[in-house]
């Protein structure tokens, strides 16, 4: 498990901390049964299930995954051979780049969109600098809003906007250091301000396409303040509230493109947080725990409203859970991986794209210290010649899907670059069984 000091010093909040058929069937069934395969992957008794995949690690013996595009590319932190955290970016059939240290100690990837742009946090001199890493450039310290320096980067939308928080002096008590939500757009840091004016304190953490941005910040200027979610669009924090009254905590840690809002508040009724998305009305819903009166968050949240994160469980340090809004609720996502290795368990999931694909970190049952970053990658049957599953088969759309997922960019709903169910992505075996079966042959 990673320790609360290098979660704190990479800028990663920490869950607990911020509050975790007989024998007769008729023929009937059988085509429905059938159909729902043909619709929705596999799957049992309707719930999706997973192929696990280990990211490859750097030399040392713990590693977590915070984020995923919709076009593959993973990100995270890593342990090195000499026990040194690095920002890292993967993607599938390419070996783990390490993304370095920028003269720094240590340093951890937190964010990525579709153009190969990567946010984090390095240190340096044991203070934390946001950078923004691109393809063509290693990396890009994007300043600070004081000259306390202080700056964590979270995320990152197309446009290349990037937001995350900074420290700042109270203008009252200049000895008094706090932290504000910014946004910088390569040309400089905003300040976003906090829902308690200058006094106050808040922390950015997503932000969407539209250049909506989500987090959470305290609502009073004073040390004790509850801290709420808040939304801010069109130059403006709104306070997204407690469902229990303004003097209980939430917090916004994601945000998809039709402005949904996941993350978790304290309910007073089970002592402790539970997971919650806002709608767009500003309504939210509360998504429960694995387990009863459980502690739970929401961290990721895709454009299909499906939202991940974690939940407390048993004697662990939580489990990795899946929410789809279909009515059928938190879903543990221990229970859904085909091929989970024995005495590993899969203890976050940080992020999700729009393939349904998950990432997160995963623990060994008996050796806390040691962690992997895993991607959770739906399955679908095998050798479909309806590969977008739009209804036609054998089309034109069918093979620009295909060559897309091979290039990373596999629709939600599609097959995926294992074609022929194989386990190996996007091989001259998977190419040969796709044109194969396009031509009414065996796959």
């Amino acid at each position: 498990m990673w320790s609360s000091d290098v979660l704190h010093s990479l800028g990663i909040w920490s869950s607990k901390e911020k509050r975790s058929v007989g024998m007769r069937l008729t023929k009937c069934l059988m085509v429905s049964v059938l159909l729902v395969v043909s619709l929705f992957g596999a799957s049992v008794f309707g719930q999706q299930q997973y192929t696990l995949k280990i990211i490859p690690d750097l030399g040392g013996s713990q590693g977590l995954a915070f984020a995923v595009t919709n076009a593959g590319t993973v990100v995270g932190t890593m342990a090195t051979a000499d026990s040194s955290y690095h920002a890292f970016k993967w993607r599938e059939s390419t070996s783990t780049q390490d993304l370095g240290i920028f003269g720094g100690s240590m340093s951890s990837a937190l964010g990525a969109n579709d153009i190969g742009q990567v946010t984090g946090v390095y240190l340096n001199g044991g203070t934390g600098r946001g950078f923004v890493s691109t393809n063509q450039i290693a990396w890009q310290d994007i300043g600070h809003l004081s000259d306390l320096n202080f700056t964590t980067a979270y995320g990152v939308n197309m446009a290349s906007e990037v937001v995350g928080y900074s420290e700042v002096h109270n203008p009252l008590n200049p000895a008094n250091i706090l932290n504000h939500a910014f946004q910088w757009n390569g040309a400089g840091m905003r300040d976003l301000g906090t829902l308690a004016g200058p006094e106050g304190n808040s922390y950015a953490l997503a932000i969407n396409n539209q250049g909506c941005v989500v987090g959470y910040s305290t609502i009073f200027p004073v040390s004790n303040s509850p801290e709420h979610a808040f939304i801010y669009c069109d130059y403006t924090m709104h306070d997204l509230g407690s469902p229990f009254g303004d003097l209980f905590d939430s917090r916004a840690y994601t945000i998809n493109d039709d402005n949904e809002v996941g993350g978790d508040y304290w309910n007073p009724v089970t002592n402790s947080n539970q997971a919650c998305k806002w709608r767009v009305d500003g309504t939210h819903v509360g998504l429960g725990a694995i387990e009863n009166n459980g502690y739970s968050a929401v961290y990721g949240l895709n454009n299909h409203s499906e939202a991940v994160g974690w939940s407390s469980f048993g004697n662990t340090d939580g489990h990795a859970f899946v929410w789809h809004p279909d009515g059928a609720g938190m879903k543990d996502l221990n229970d859904l991986v085909v091929n989970m290795p024995v005495g590993w368990y899969l203890m976050k999931a940080y992020g999700n794209n729009d393939n349904g694909w998950i990432v997160g970190e995963a623990q060994n049952a008996t050796n806390p210290a040691l962690s992997f970053a895993f991607l959770l990658i739906p399955i679908v049957p095998p050798c479909r010649a309806d590969f977008n599953n739009d209804g036609d088969t054998d089309t034109d759309a069918d093979i620009e899907a295909f060559f897309a997922c091979l290039a990373g960019n596999c629709c939600g709903v599609c097959g995926t670059s294992d074609f022929n169910g194989d386990g190996e992505f996007g091989t001259d075996a998977d190419i040969e069984s796709f044109f194969r079966v396009l031509a009414g042959g065996p796959c």
